[in-house]
């Protein structure tokens, strides 16, 4: 088996793969240092030598400083990029002015192996070519990728993923003209993604716990999706934030855009033809985002595919009625030729359900939806329904390939048939029974072994004192006020930790959604409740949030603790714990639903993540 050991790229300096055998003995990849090779700068030539020089598995640790590149790094093996520590200054890499090619490039090889990337600030400077973006993943087939950590600025794409399965998280994505771009592959991955259509599962790209914030340092004069995908593959976005709430661009920010079977310059445009034109997604889930910002005019924009859209939460646009948008473009000519003219579509919406979502705190109704194109072609009741899938109500099966059609162009008289897609109106829902995957993703939580681990073998033996490996524990608030946040007037929040296993703590985020803005809010490890007892470590934190809901970072100086303590909150204004739940309401103060344990994880808005080691 693999043990993975989590390090968190914002406080530590490596991360480590163990490989054990059956016998329990340990084989440990190497650490390879960019400061061995040349002369030891963190430049292009000396990071693609290391890298060309490590065996498949290996980290390759990254020299702290300021790097401009003027040509891209490419890997064809599965390796992990680790930044250099924050606490040494971290690892800064800058596109140079002429570069159109992405800063690091992995292709070439298929791999089960891990694949990562973390720890790094990538700085595009501009939106220059499509083709300068930090990370890309090119004719390729990844099982296990993770991208996390990292802070990216600018750039036509940030990053560009084709054939890979895994997760983004924790990043913050920093005026972007497109964020994530994600495609299944080749024609034959798009296909082979479609091949399978369930839900609820692990095999997929999952986008996590990430920040997509847009400013008054924003760039251009338009903007493109947050992210965005073509050509095949499944897909989860959850819990992140988009925030425009500081974008003072004129044009609109979309978070989400799920593309559908785009035509692609192929001839007809229809992917039955079998002369490369894209597909749609297969399966996308999106559930527990939250959307701040006066220029979302669409929490999401849906082209295609079976979608399952609830827990979203849009927040302070004003501009028109916050909607989501339904589309089918096979009606127009423009891009296919001829134009369909009978529902159904290739790989169109079907089999979606969007519930539970609120916008600028109003419940979901009808108004907001909406169908694009011809209306005809996705029906509610039919395509999609606004409730989660239940035990009636029927669904829409395939008779040959998943996503095919047998309407006209499609009618193998025109064009081939492959399939079509028939609705029954009888029975349960597709989807019926749904639960979403684990959460947080696996890549993201590493487990430790009590087997013995062998240390890697250092290209130099003073990384040894920077290796400070954390475990994150996932703590969810219950809530007990009337209304849904609470004034330090009224007292200070608390929550327990358990010391009676010895812990040392180095790091609390904290989730919040505020009121009075800026404020400053504090963190505290104490004795006993309420503010009582000693601060431990002289410890205590503070920050001044400016954004209307923001994962805050307490770094912690290594607190250790043998007995139980107390995280203790407190703020110089009112902040609104986001707790609501399923059936909860982000305003009224009234209706919350509390969620203890698994339920909590799943559904609950609010956590406090402590960080031990």
């Amino acid at each position: 088996m693999t043990v993975f050991i989590k390090v968190n790229a914002l406080v530590v300096g490596a991360f480590l793969t163990f490989i054990i055998t059956s016998s329990g003995s340990a084989l440990a990849s190497q650490i390879v240092t960019v400061a061995n090779f040349g002369d030891g700068s963190g430049s292009i030539a000396n990071v693609q030598a290391a890298c060309n020089w490590a065996a498949a598995g290996d980290t390759i640790l990254f020299k702290a400083g300021n790097f401009t590149w003027s040509s891209g790094l490419v890997i064809r093996k599965p390796l992990i990029l680790q930044g250099a520590d924050i606490l040494d200054g971290g690892t800064r890499i800058t596109a140079f002015d002429t570069l159109n090619a992405p800063l690091i490039t992995f292709t070439g090889f298929s791999s089960s192996n891990l694949v990562m990337v973390t720890g790094f600030k990538f700085d595009l400077v501009n939106y220059s070519s499509s083709d300068r973006c930090a990370v890309t993943t090119k004719e390729i087939a990844l099982a296990n990728l993770r991208v996390c950590s990292n802070e990216f600025y600018y750039g036509y794409e940030q990053l560009h993923i084709e054939g890979a399965k895994g997760v983004v998280d924790h990043n913050t994505f920093h005026n972007p003209m497109k964020g994530i771009s994600y495609t299944a592959g080749t024609a034959a991955q798009a296909n082979e993604s479609w091949a399978n259509m369930n839900a609820g599962t692990g095999d997929a790209l999952f986008v996590e716990d990430n920040k997509f914030i847009d400013d008054e340092n924003y760039k251009a004069s338009y903007s493109q999706e947050r992210i965005g995908t073509f050509n095949g593959g499944r897909l989860v976005i959850r819990y992140n934030l988009f925030d425009c709430s500081s974008y003072t661009n004129a044009s609109t920010i979309d978070p989400i855009m799920t593309h559908g079977n785009a035509a692609a310059g192929a001839m007809g445009g229809y992917w039955q033809i079998g002369n490369g034109a894209r597909r749609g997604q297969s399966v996308v889930e999106i559930y527990g985002n939250v959307m701040n910002g006066k220029r979302i005019d669409f929490l999401a924009t849906l082209r295609g595919s079976a979608n399952i859209v609830f827990s979203n939460r849009l927040v302070n646009t004003f501009t028109m009625v916050p909607r989501i948008y339904l589309r089918e473009e096979e009606y127009t000519v423009s891009q296919w030729n001829p134009a369909r003219t009978n529902w159904p579509a290739e790989d169109q919406v079907h089999n979606t359900f969007i519930w539970d979502n609120t916008f600028n705190g109003k419940s979901q109704t009808n108004a907001n939806i909406v169908i694009g194109d011809v209306a005809e072609m996705i029906k509610e009741g039919r395509d999609f329904f606004l409730h989660a899938p239940s035990s009636s109500g029927g669904s829409e099966v395939f008779t040959g390939l998943n996503g095919a059609s047998g309407s006209y162009p499609t009618d193998g008289a025109t064009y081939p048939t492959k399939g079509t897609m028939i609705f029954t109106p009888v029975g349960p829902n597709a989807y019926y029974g749904y639960a979403p995957f684990t959460y947080p993703h696996p890549l993201t939580s590493g487990q430790l072994s009590d087997l013995p681990l062998t240390m890697p073998q250092l290209s130099t033996p003073a990384l040894v004192k920077n290796l400070r490996i954390s475990v994150p524990i996932n703590i969810w608030i219950s809530q007990t006020k009337d209304d849904s946040y609470f004034d330090t007037t009224d007292g200070l929040l608390s929550q327990s930790i358990d010391g009676s296993t010895p812990k040392v703590i180095n790091r609390i985020d904290l989730l919040i959604y505020n009121f009075t803005n800026p404020q400053t809010v504090t963190v505290d490890i104490r004795t006993a409740p309420n503010g009582g007892g000693v601060s431990l470590s002289n410890c205590t934190r503070s920050v001044t949030t400016g954004g209307t809901s923001e994962w805050v970072q307490f770094d912690m100086p290594s607190v250790a603790i043998s007995n139980t303590v107390y995280i203790t909150l407190a703020s110089s204004g009112k902040i609104r714990w986001r707790i609501a739940g399923a059936s909860g309401s982000m305003y009224g103060g009234i209706n919350y639903s509390v969620y203890t344990g698994a339920s909590a994880v799943k559904l609950q808005d609010f956590c406090l993540k402590v960080y031990t080691k």
